[in-house]
């Protein structure tokens, strides 16, 4: 098992001991690909990795570049889905984003009333140096277990996730 895969299966753990009625997992509908489950698990648990990252704001910024990184040349509206922000919130985000070249809005050639987001080459490069330091941090923070260890822990997980699973089924 790679230590992505045991870091997806600590996120999921970790949703199920969240509040009830906060979103987790895809957008409804489908939207885009939500951020990969360690994506969320590490921002949870690390700062930024870099200093001058901060000013990209980690959170909502970070994740709109992860998004488009996976799918790029998408709807306001299905990034706001996908983000599980109202799309007045994901628009003023998306102008400061524009405004600092991280990403660009065009409108569809397929259909002119809809405009698309892409990320820039700058917003590219940031969204890879967040994607890079993830994997570092993923690999350091299970590099105290032995691959016996990380063998029992997914196991472990594995169990928590499974019976969690069955008592949904059973309401």
């Amino acid at each position: 098992m790679s230590n992505e895969e045991l870091m997806n299966m600590l996120f999921q753990v970790s949703m199920l001991t969240r509040r009830p009625g906060r979103p987790v997992g895809p957008a409804p509908g489908g939207g885009l690909p939500d951020e990969n489950a360690s994506d969320q698990f590490m921002r949870m648990r690390f700062p930024p990795p870099v200093k001058d990252m901060t000013s990209v704001g980690f959170r909502s910024q970070g994740r709109v570049l992860a998004l488009l990184s996976v799918r790029d040349g998408v709807t306001q509206k299905s990034l706001a889905e996908a983000m599980w922000i109202r799309p007045p919130s994901l628009s003023e985000l998306l102008f400061k984003m524009e405004e600092d070249g991280l990403i660009e809005r065009r409108i569809n050639e397929k259909d002119r009333r809809q405009v698309l987001v892409y990320i820039a080459e700058k917003g590219r490069r940031i969204a890879a140096m967040f994607s890079a330091e993830r994997e570092r941090r993923t690999e350091e923070f299970f590099s105290a277990l032995s691959e016996d260890e990380k063998t029992t822990l997914a196991l472990l997980l594995k169990k928590l996730l499974d019976s969690n699973s069955e008592r949904e089924k059973e309401k």
